[in-house]
């Protein structure tokens, strides 16, 4: 991941809180180099960016989409990555604006918690979530090479809206039912048997996959984000075990 070989959180983070960063904000690093004797030698203040300044961001609402681009510069088109929603329904930035840097048009949306949208889990429509993959399409700017990427419940939304959308190239999820990244410590999803399965079950049907089993916990997100090895769920209201080991987390 880059300087460090490892993140976790600090002292000052709330028991059970996770740091998830969905605006994308800078993070900030202060490196400090003591003597044996503890004395501080030196120290360096690092910013992290997850924008690149030359990625435009693009605020959609329009005919029921909601949503925000990011679009590399350049005319393109642009292979595109869609960030299927995250479990909470909110808009979520964490991972959208850094695929940009890496040349992808890249499209994140809510489906909850925006107004005329449901308030609830069970209340979103399926239909809704396509919209999203057909405004996607229509853009001049992308190319017709497009996928979908998800972590843990938004994988399993990335799943089924690959089941109706056959035009889509490619589906990359993280610890979700049927991962192509998958955790062997898992404390939340067995992802050895999920992952196994949904190999097994793509090469029966001719289909191409790629999988790697890792020691990385169930919340194994992109770089720059710190190893949350569990985290308080206020859906049921209890805490959830992750697992994983935070030096693997930092390398995945």
């Amino acid at each position: 991941m880059g300087l460090f070989m490892t993140v976790e959180r600090t002292d000052d983070v709330s028991y059970g809180d996770m740091v998830k960063n969905y605006e994308a904000e800078p993070f900030y690093y202060s490196l400090r180099l003591f003597s044996e004797s503890e004395e501080l030698l030196d120290e360096v203040n690092l910013k992290k960016r997850w924008h690149h300044p030359l990625v435009a961001e693009i605020e959609v609402k329009q005919g029921g989409i909601w949503g925000v681009i990011y679009k590399p510069p350049g005319p393109g088109p642009f292979p595109c990555i869609i960030d299927t929603p995250v479990v909470d329904g909110r808009l979520c930035k964490t991972h959208a604006p850094l695929s940009a840097s890496e040349g992808f048009l890249s499209f994140c949306f809510p489906m909850l918690d925006e107004p005329r949208l449901p308030k609830t889990l069970e209340d979103v429509d399926i239909e809704y979530l396509s919209k999203h993959i057909k405004y996607v399409q229509s853009l001049p700017y992308c190319s017709d090479n497009i996928g979908l990427y998800g972590i843990s419940f938004a994988g399993l939304i990335a799943h089924h809206l690959a089941t109706k959308h056959p035009e889509l190239k490619v589906v990359a999820t993280t610890n979700g039912p049927g991962a192509v990244l998958s955790s062997i410590d898992d404390w939340l999803v067995d992802g050895v048997t999920n992952g196994a399965y949904i190999r097994d079950s793509l090469l029966k049907t001719e289909h191409k996959v790629e999988i790697e089993f890792v020691n990385s916990g169930h919340v194994t997100v992109i770089p720059y984000n710190p190893h949350h090895n569990f985290g308080f769920n206020k859906f049921v209201n209890v805490n959830l075990g992750f697992g994983g080991e935070t030096s693997t987390h930092g390398k995945v």
